[in-house]
Order: structure tokens, then C-alpha cells, then sequence
């Protein structure tokens, strides 16, 4: 529980993470106790300005906040006032994380904060009380789903423009030393691509199977025939499930793309492999902090040497960074595959599922939505990758 860390543990954890990346090592700290330093110290610091971020805006705030405003999403979906204080509290909520794990030294002005937060929370609203307006059944599935539809797209919209100085500015690019020497704008593009594809595939979980569940009890006899279970169900149970996707699929979301990503200068851009070609002993690989989705804490030193008596505690973890070793050569193809695959089977999903019969059953109105958004995320991941690998 880092979010709750006193300022004392707070500063010790910091000054022992600085103190080793200087080479001061007290005689007296344990491997353990240095990674637990630095697991409170990532959590809570910015990984570029060694700033402590808003305690809002960490990972540890994120399940538990995002577990209320998600209840109050799929249960205020029906009347507009709901509809109008759901989405401007979870859009209050997400410029605040978005601010505060921006990425690197980005100047974000308090305009531009202010202007991607009202075209985040009018987006959210205005697609949320125009898709409720067109789904008959109140009470259906359809209609339990457009409060995912209204956060897919307001994260669409609100990451770009509170980001929008790295797609004129660049993202800063570092060596190994930590070192800025150039800036891309061609990896920001991408970086906010990634970043908006995990908030989307973080909420899509719970947005989309608590409904399911929520839709199906309500069917149930239990359900119908005791009258203060139909008035004050909704929200506790919502929010219930909710915390239950949200422990499994925050973390998931973070992994989707690491935070600090390598890159080899010849697949920049022209100006920038210029700009870094200029320096004396210009590396070859370079370094970039995306800003994430959350500001999840990743472990970047080395391991104890197996063998030692340090490492005993540390095998479980090897085991699995061999795995990922050997499985990262086919990652690339395995994702593209899966990607163009969703990318043209949802196509096909909207045509079929959008002729006027077929459109006259609820269930299908509900796959045609989920297909779209799929559809979303699938032409994202495609934008993504070509910007990584095609643009110069």
C-alpha cells in the first residue's frame, strides 16, 4: 500500500534508491530492503524529473478510485443528470493522471489541460446521451454498454490534446547515461498511440463484462421479486465487480507497452538522427519514457548473480525473464498476426450485424458496438506500428 507510505518512509526509500545510483551502499541494507525502497520510490516519483506526483495520479490510486468512478458510470447511465456527473468526474479524474504521468519535461500549459478536459468530458457526455438516446431498452445490455463507448472515446480525446506539446515538440530521447540528447516527434505520436490503446484495453474488461453479469441478474427470480435489491443493488454490486476487473487489468494495462522503450537511432527520422549524429560518440541505441497509462513501477537494475546467496529469492522471476527472452523474437509477428485478423474480422462483424433485421435484436446491437470498438483498437495498434517501423 505505497499510497499510504508516511513522508519519513517516503524520503528514506528515496535517499536509498539516489545514494545507490551514486555507488554509497550502507554495509548495513539488505537486497530486500533496497527493493522495496525502490518499488516505493518508483511508485511515487516520476521516472524522468524525480518529482513526487500527485497522490491521485500514481498507480496505487488507481484501483481504488478507479473502482468508484466506474460504479458510478454503469449506474448512473440513465438520466442525464447521472450521465453528466459520472463522465465529468471520471474525465476530473483522468486529466489528473494524465498531467501527472506526462512524459518526460513536457511543458503541458494549464490552457491546454483545460482545454483537453472540456473537449474529454463534453466527448464522453455528448456520446453518452446521444447513445442513449438511440438504444430503446433503458435496462438492456445496449444500453449498460454506452458508458464504455463514451470512455473509449474520451480517452481518445483527451490524451492527444494534454499531449499535444510532444507531437509538435518531440519526445526526449536519452542515452544510456540518462543524458537528453534529441528529441522525436515521430515516438511521441507513437507513445500516445500505445498509451491511449492501454487506457481503452485497461477499462474495456470491467466496462464490458460487469454489465454482462449486472444484465443477467437482473433476470434472475432473487432479483425480481425483492424491490430493495432492484433500488440499491446496482451501485454496490457494479462497483464490487469493478474492483474486481480493476485488480487484474490495471497492472495488465501498465504491461501492455513497457515505460522505458530502447531504439536504435537509424529507425529515427532523418532531422533526428541528425541532431544526435552531431554529438561526439553518438550511441546507437537511444533511450524513451512513453508516459504511461499509469506510472507503473518497473524494475531496471540488474539482478543478484544466480548463484549467490542473494539470488534465492529472485529464481521465480529469471525463469520468467528466459521466457520472455525466448519468446520476444516472434512477439512482432504473433501481434501483427492477431491485429490484422481483428482488424478485418470486425469489419466483416459491423456489416453483417448492422442489416435492419439483424439490428431488431438487442444482443446484436451489443455485439456491433463491442465490434467497433474492437475495430478501434485493432486500427490503432496498426497506426502504431507503422509509425514505429515505416515513417522517417
Amino acid at each position: 500500500m505505497t499510497l499510504f507510505a508516511s513522508k519519513d518512509t517516503q524520503e528514506k526509500c528515496r535517499q536509498i534508491v539516489l545514494d545507490y545510483k551514486k555507488g554509497k551502499i550502507s554495509p548495513d541494507l539488505t537486497v530486500d530492503e533496497l527493493w522495496n525502497a525502490k518499488i516505493l520510490y518508483d511508485s511515487m516519483y516520476h521516472p524522468d524529473t524525480g518529482e513526487k506526483m500527485f497522490f491521485l495520479g500514481r498507480m496505487s490510486a488507481q484501483m481504488p478510485a478507479n473502482m468508484v468512478i466506474t460504479g458510478l458510470l454503469l449506474s448512473m447511465y440513465r438520466s442525464w443528470p447521472g450521465v453528466i456527473f459520472s463522465h465529468w468526474t471520471n474525465q476530473s479524474f483522468n486529466a489528473i493522471v494524465n498531467y501527472t504521468n506526462r512524459s518526460g519535461n513536457s511543458k503541458t500549459t494549464n490552457e491546454q489541460l483545460f482545454y483537453s478536459y472540456c473537449a474529454a468530458t463534453g466527448g464522453a457526455t455528448a456520446a453518452a446521451l446521444g447513445l442513449n438516446m438511440s438504444v430503446r431498452n433503458k435496462h438492456g445490455l445496449a444500453a449498460r454498454l454506452v458508458p464504455f463507448v463514451a470512455v473509449a472515446l474520451a480517452n481518445a480525446i483527451n490524451i492527444p490534446m494534454i499531449r499535444a506539446n510532444e507531437l509538435t515538440d518531440g519526445i526526449e530521447l536519452c542515452n544510456e547515461n540518462d543524458e537528453l540528447i534529441a528529441k522525436s516527434r515521430r515516438l511521441a505520436a507513437l507513445s500516445i498511440a500505445q498509451v491511449t490503446l492501454s487506457r481503452i484495453a485497461m477499462a474495456m474488461p470491467d466496462m464490458v463484462l460487469s454489465p454482462v453479469i449486472m444484465n443477467r441478474f437482473t433476470r434472475t427470480t432473487y432479483y425480481k421479486t425483492r424491490p430493495l435489491i432492484q433500488k440499491y443493488s446496482d451501485m454496490p454490486i457494479q462497483t464490487f465487480l469493478a474492483g474486481i476487473g480493476l485488480y487484474f487489468t490495471t497492472p495488465l494495462g501498465c504491461a501492455l507497452f513497457p515505460q522505458k522503450s530502447a531504439i536504435e537511432v537509424s529507425n529515427l527520422e532523418k532531422s533526428t538522427q541528425n541532431e544526435i549524429l552531431i554529438h561526439e560518440n553518438p550511441p546507437k541505441v537511444v533511450f524513451y519514457n512513453k508516459g504511461l497509462a499509469l506510472n507503473c513501477t518497473q524494475i531496471v537494475e540488474a539482478f543478484p548473480d544466480p548463484g549467490t546467496g542473494n539470488a534465492d529469492n529472485i529464481r521465480f522471476l529469471v525463469l520468467i525473464m528466459a521466457i520472455v527472452s525466448a519468446y520476444r523474437p516472434y512477439h512482432y509477428y504473433v501481434l501483427l498476426s492477431l491485429i490484422f485478423f481483428s482488424f478485418f474480422a470486425n469489419i466483416l462483424i459491423v456489416v453483417i450485424l448492422s442489416h435492419r433485421e439483424m439490428r431488431k435484436v438487442g444482443v446484436n446491437v451489443t455485439m456491433m458496438i463491442i465490434a467497433i470498438c474492437d475495430f478501434g483498437c485493432a486500427f490503432t495498434a496498426i497506426v502504431s506500428m507503422l509509425l514505429r517501423n515505416y515513417t522517417n
